[in-house]
């Protein structure tokens, strides 16, 4: 029987798994300890991961004010296009229109083209830019909203 992906809180046991996605989807993944940092002491950030047996995505967002800024998006190689990134993005801006939250904000990679597509069918739009943001390659970063009408 095939378990169906579901999405909750991360826990402080889940660091492992973390690490294990940042290792296989980032040039220049975060630490163990820069995710525990995260996890544990920053009282404004929120980690949600989509696991079945093991987890196989995650977002991390804070919270900022009235603004949500998620920070990062990954989801295991083998996982890809089965939908779990939406689901995650979904549960966030729903969480941050309950609240009335302004806005969600993040960044992106010019060229990451499967993400700039996820992030418009979700209603994100560019309002940004920083050039030469990703120190791996030099590359800028587009800085990309979503307004939340409540």
């Amino acid at each position: 029987m095939v378990t169906r992906p579901h999405i909750r809180s991360a826990r402080p046991q889940d660091l492992p798994a973390l690490e294990a996605i940042e290792q296989a989807c980032f040039a220049i993944p975060w630490s163990r300890e820069a995710l525990r940092s995260a996890l544990e002491d920053n009282a404004f950030s929120r980690f949600l991961l989509c696991e079945t047996d093991e987890v196989l995505a995650y977002i991390s967002a804070q919270r900022v004010v009235d603004e949500t800024e998620i920070l990062n998006i990954a989801c295991l190689p083998e996982a890809r296009g089965q939908g779990l990134a939406t689901a995650l993005l979904q549960k966030i801006c729903d969480e941050a229109e309950q609240r009335g939250d302004r806005r969600v904000l993040l960044e992106v990679r010019v060229s990451n083209e499967p993400a700039l597509g996820l992030y418009r069918k979700f209603g994100f739009r560019v309002c940004g830019r920083r050039p030469r943001y990703y120190a791996d390659t030099g590359e800028d970063a587009l800085i990309m909203e979503k307004r939340i009408i409540s």
